[in-house]
């Protein structure tokens, strides 16, 4: 039940409901949306401006948690046939739960609904001034031709100027009633009406078509709309403020054009409110429920397919029509930046690669036509030349690093004590006399291509293995087992040198007594 009280409107459900919402609309582009969960209504209306106004209550239905549950999921998983089954099964609303209606304000007052009375009937007497006599139904059994113009209704007089009127209705309460007959089930039978104007006091100036039999007006024209507001071609455009509409649908108008589409809670479903609209700074999506944010726009002058979905895959093409890959961003001068603006040193995951398995990032050097891979391996992560047939170099999950070539620059491996377990003491004379039996050669990478005639000189891994049993297996070798090799042989080295030392030393000692015994 709504009620117009002064300076007041008031709203008051007499149903069951989960919340209802009222929109206002006036004068001047006014607009006013309040949402309530329980009790009346109370709108205050001070302060608005002399007009017409009209108002709209929607309700949202009272639903299980069961009901809403299947909602939800079929919207999650885009089953419309299942939101289709809920409403044919009665569980929500098959149509919107809607009151509408209107108030004027004159001096600054609402003005209190009341009925205006139909006029009494008139009739023309002929020569003579007209007075209220109630005539009797006239009922025609044939055909009825007027050679003129008709005008119906009790304001009608004698020598009616008609202009290029062929049919006036006038009185103070206008209709054209479409009363349909048929009495079988197999014809259509609705009744319709055409209505100028409300009968209350306050009530609304507006041409209405009214589906009589459900009791609904389901097209209006207010008082006062602008010039073309609707107005549709013989082709079918349908032009919004303009007569020339160029598409199928044309809003014209001088600030921002803007398309609502609105979900209003009375099927059930949580209100949201979107907003397609465009002006000269921007085309944008604005997300009106929630603070009324843009999170789409394109600014004029936009270069084509800046924006592009493939039809058959959805693939998305940045400056392509014909997008090769889930995202393909192609252009003469294209970059990809991610960059978190939030305040404060911390680390933070700005990108992530999920797969099922390993996971390839190629890197395309159209120039030389080489590719390189960044690939998250099982296990280890490893850069490789597209078509080498290796990995050129590869971090385990251990923390092992293993390159096919050669360190130019320097190296940092870790070797911290702390980071170390099962230390076992090594003989370095074991050590040397295995370097000295380990074939050292030079030799070059065979993969093809120039950049590998680098010459090296080394150990094979295979026979380094077979000496030592050190690292991940006989195909690599670690710097860190060659330096700690190297090490325990020059320690070996060392020990022997310190052994020929204190044996020459004591042959000296020997030569010098005997030269001293000689004497």
């Amino acid at each position: 039940e709504v009620k117009l009280a002064p300076d007041v409107l008031v709203v008051q459900p007499l149903m069951g409901h989960d919340g209802f919402k009222v929109a206002m609309s006036g004068p001047n582009g006014f607009v006013r949306e309040e949402s309530f969960t329980s009790g009346a209504a109370n709108l205050d209306l001070s302060g608005l401006g002399d007009g017409a106004y009209s108002f709209e209550v929607s309700f949202a239905p009272v639903l299980s948690d069961e009901t809403r549950a299947a909602m939800a999921a079929a919207r999650a998983s885009g089953d419309e046939a299942a939101i289709l089954d809920l409403m044919n099964s009665g569980a929500i609303p098959s149509e919107p739960r809607v009151m509408t209606g209107n108030f004027t304000i004159a001096g600054g007052a609402p003005v209190l609904d009341m009925d205006e009375p139909a006029g009494p009937k008139m009739q023309n007497i002929s020569g003579e001034a007209l007075t209220n006599i109630y005539g009797e139904d006239q009922q025609i059994l044939d055909d009825l031709i007027v050679d003129g113009s008709a005008c119906v209704g009790f304001d009608c007089v004698n020598g009616e100027s008609f202009g290029f009127d062929t049919i006036r209705v006038k009185e103070n309460n206008l209709r054209i009633h479409f009363q349909d007959t048929s009495n079988s089930a197999s014809f259509p039978s609705n009744d319709w009406r055409l209505t100028a104007n409300e009968t209350t006091n306050g009530g609304n100036n507006w041409f209405t078509i009214e589906d009589s039999t459900a009791g609904r007006n389901v097209f209006i024209v207010e008082a006062g709309a602008r010039t073309n507001a609707l107005y549709l071609e013989a082709d079918g455009d349908l032009g919004l403020g303009t007569n020339s509409p160029v598409g199928d649908i044309h809003i014209k108008t001088g600030n921002t054009p803007t398309l609502r589409l609105e979900q209003d809670g009375t099927s059930g479903f949580t209100p949201q409110t979107w907003d397609v609209a465009g002006n000269e700074a921007n085309f944008f999506v604005r997300d009106a429920t929630n603070g009324s944010t843009l999170p789409f726009k394109i600014f004029p002058g936009a270069p084509s397919n800046a924006l592009t979905v493939e039809a058959t895959t959805g693939d998305i093409g940045l400056g392509t029509t014909s997008p090769d890959a889930s995202l393909d961003i192609e252009g003469s001068d294209v970059d990809m930046k991610i960059n978190d603006l939030q305040a404060g040193v911390a680390n933070r995951t700005l990108a992530t690669f999920s797969n099922n398995g390993p996971i390839t990032v190629f890197y395309e050097n159209r120039a030389d036509g080489t590719t390189w891979g960044l690939n998250a391996l099982n296990g280890g992560f490893a850069i490789s030349l597209n078509g080498s047939g290796q990995n050129e170099m590869q971090v385990l999950e251990n923390g092992n690093v293993e390159a096919f070539g050669n360190f130019t620059g320097g190296v940092v491996m870790p070797s911290s004590r702390k980071l170390k377990t099962g230390f076992q003491a090594v003989d370095p004379i074991e050590i040397l006399s295995k370097v000295q039996s380990l074939e050292l050669t030079t030799w070059h990478y065979d993969r093809g291509r120039p950049t590998d005639e680098a010459r090296h000189l080394g150990p094979i891994a295979e026979d380094f293995w077979a000496a030592f049993g050190l690292g991940e297996g006989e195909t690599t070798i670690s710097p860190l087992d060659t330096n700690g090799v190297a090490l325990a042989a020059i320690q070996g080295l060392a020990q022997k040198l310190d052994e020929k030392d204190q044996l020459i030393a004591e042959l000296i000692e020997r030569l010098e007594a005997l030269e001293a015994a000689a004497e």
